[in-house]
């Protein structure tokens, strides 16, 4: 998902109030995760050290660094942001993911990128609530899921 509306003359550090809420309407409970990134669209890459942190009620999420290496060469690490429930199917309930984020970078990225246009862009990732679909899930986000966060699912 990207954000279309862009932010302009962004000041680093400060609040961007947008988020993003999810709903289940489908027919099984799932698992979900995501994660939130800075991309450079200029170059279609992520550029090193830009951060970007959703703010997240507490006790909710579940927070995962994973190193992952990029089609370029570049190596970044992706911070996975793991629901700690279930979602349950057919839900008429929506699960806000975050309501507003910040982005950050160090000093000379910072420079580098004053005058330049970055976007953000979330991927958000579920498969079905048992311990047979998490284990035979394909995406990074669930080979490398935290034991922690798995062990308190109680899936069957």
């Amino acid at each position: 998902l990207d954000f279309t509306t862009p932010v302009t003359e962004y000041i680093w550090g400060t609040p961007i109030e947008r988020g993003i809420a999810v709903q289940n309407t489908g027919e099984s409970d799932i698992l979900l995760c995501f994660k939130l990134e800075i991309y450079d669209d200029a170059n279609g890459t992520i550029p090193a050290f830009i951060t970007a942190t959703p703010s997240l009620r507490s006790g909710l999420w579940t927070t995962h660094i994973v190193t992952e290496t990029l089609d370029d060469g570049t190596t970044i690490n992706s911070v996975y942001y793991y629901y700690n429930s279930v979602l349950a199917s057919g839900t008429t309930n929506v699960l806000l993911l975050f309501d507003n984020y910040v982005v950050t970078a160090e000093d000379d990225v910072a420079n580098d990128y004053a005058e330049r246009t970055v976007y953000s862009r979330v991927t958000v990732q579920y498969t079905n609530a048992t311990e047979e679909s998490l284990n035979g899930a394909t995406a990074d986000c669930w080979q490398d899921c935290p034991e922690d966060w798995r062990s308190r699912l109680n899936l069957e």
